[in-house]
């Protein structure tokens, strides 16, 4: 049994090197979950062997919860579901005999948030809230037992800003923010501690992205860009350190992104497309070199989307054309899933960036009448498109408040291609 136990464990490092989510890899999820469900079968045969023995079933737990984790960004999300919650429920038996184990509850608290974070994502925020709240309860209690073990200040700051994104998209953003600030009075300390920690540093990047999110969902637009300019430094010292990380590209991407976004809103179009440009790059290399990344690939249609809006706004035509041909046929090919709160958020998304670009298109001085009837008439397809998203999301009560000012906007610019199309006839 030891020596199978050893190899399970090997496997499962050579997986977090291959791809784990979210950690320093090379972007192989593929390869990851392989090398995740071959220690997967020798725990589960461990485990049917000697069904009493604790490092075994805790090994076993472990094994659930990489693949659950996992499985997220992929087709396979629901089942990844239903690996956190068998993870969830072993950790809680193990934690209910060894009521003395720190180490054990520590993961357990893990697995709460893990099943949190993928409840979120198919629009359960009150389930998910539930919960992160009970790591949140038992990660206190860790770190109230011994106040200055770094690992555990780390648990209990994950934990703040997953309640934050919980609130948030159950639409309370000063509380979100508040969380956000409790999780950066955690990372920004331990980072101070322990200055060449990538992970730490990583931790406040992420805790600066937070900030800025929900800023932008306030309306503060000068705050969020501070906050996202924040992290980009954090992200670009990350990737110095660390190019072949995938995840390092992913931040980066992010942060380019998101930025551009908010220059876009302030009508700095120039600016936002260098920004959107540098992101796509990233994006496209990241989505090839790991095509199961579902995720990656969606955010991959978001910045093409926002990168031909930009183009229209600019008057560059045949570029917001060349650019919108690749997002559609890039949405051909992704799965649909409507009951992925996630995908389908991104899903309309992309298809209101699109809709904008004809709609820029369709007001630019170079169109003639012609082109700027089809102009408007394509514009109002894509946003129709993009509406009956949002709309679906509503009737099945998955709709975060993220994406709720997203709906009312696809709304406005349907009227306004109606009436454009109205004053022509």
């Amino acid at each position: 049994p030891a020596l199978q136990r050893e190899l399970a464990a090997a496997y499962e490092r050579v997986g977090d090197v291959r791809g784990e989510v979210y950690g320093a890899s090379i972007g192989d999820m593929t390869g990851a979950l392989d090398s995740y469900h071959k220690a997967l079968r020798i725990r589960e045969a461990l485990v049917a062997a000697n069904p009493h023995d604790v490092n075994n079933r805790r090994g076993l737990a472990d094994s659930c919860m990489k693949i659950g984790t996992q499985l997220q960004d992929t087709t396979d999300a629901a089942r990844g579901l239903d690996y956190l919650r068998k993870a969830c429920a072993l950790y809680q038996q193990l934690a209910t005999e060894q009521r003395d184990n720190s180490d054990i509850r520590d993961y357990l608290s893990r697995s709460h948030n893990e099943l949190g974070m993928a409840l979120q994502n198919w629009g359960n925020p009150a389930e998910a809230l539930k919960n992160h709240r009970e790591a949140l309860r038992l990660r206190k209690e860790l770190l109230a037992v011994d106040p200055r073990n770094d690992l555990y200040r780390r648990h209990l700051a994950i934990t703040y800003w997953d309640i934050g994104q919980a609130l948030m998209r159950s639409g309370d953003i000063n509380a979100a923010l508040e969380a956000n600030r409790n999780c950066m009075d955690l990372c920004v300390p331990l980072f101070a501690e322990n200055p060449t920690n990538i992970k730490d540093r990583a931790r406040v990047a992420i805790s600066y992205q937070m900030d800025g999110e929900y800023r932008a969902l306030a309306g503060d637009v000068a705050g969020a860009l501070e906050s996202f300019r924040k992290k980009l430094q954090l992200d670009e010292q990350n990737l110095n350190d660390d190019p072949a990380n995938a995840q390092a590209r992913r931040d980066i991407a992010y942060s380019w992104s998101r930025i551009g976004e908010l220059l876009a809103a302030k009508r700095d179009y120039s600016e936002a497309l260098s920004q959107e440009r540098k992101a796509l790059e990233f994006c496209e290399k990241l989505s090839a070199d790991s095509p199961r990344d579902v995720h990656m690939r969606y955010r991959t249609a978001i910045v093409g989307g926002l990168t031909a809006e930009l183009y229209a706004e600019l008057g560059n035509r045949e570029q917001a054309f060349v650019a919108s041909g690749k997002v559609i046929s890039l949405l051909r090919e992704l799965p649909d899933d409507p009951a992925d709160s996630v995908h389908s958020g991104l899903r309309g998304q992309a298809y209101l960036h699109l809709g904008a670009a004809q709609a820029a298109l369709a007001d630019s001085k170079k169109a003639s009448a012609s082109q700027e009837q089809e102009h408007w008439r394509a514009a109002r397809d894509l946003f129709q498109r993009s509406l009956a998203i949002w709309q679906d999301m509503q009737q099945r009560g998955i709709l975060t408040a993220d994406n709720v000012p997203k709906l009312d906007k696809t709304v406005r610019e349907i009227a306004k291609c109606d009436a454009a199309l109205g004053s022509k006839e």
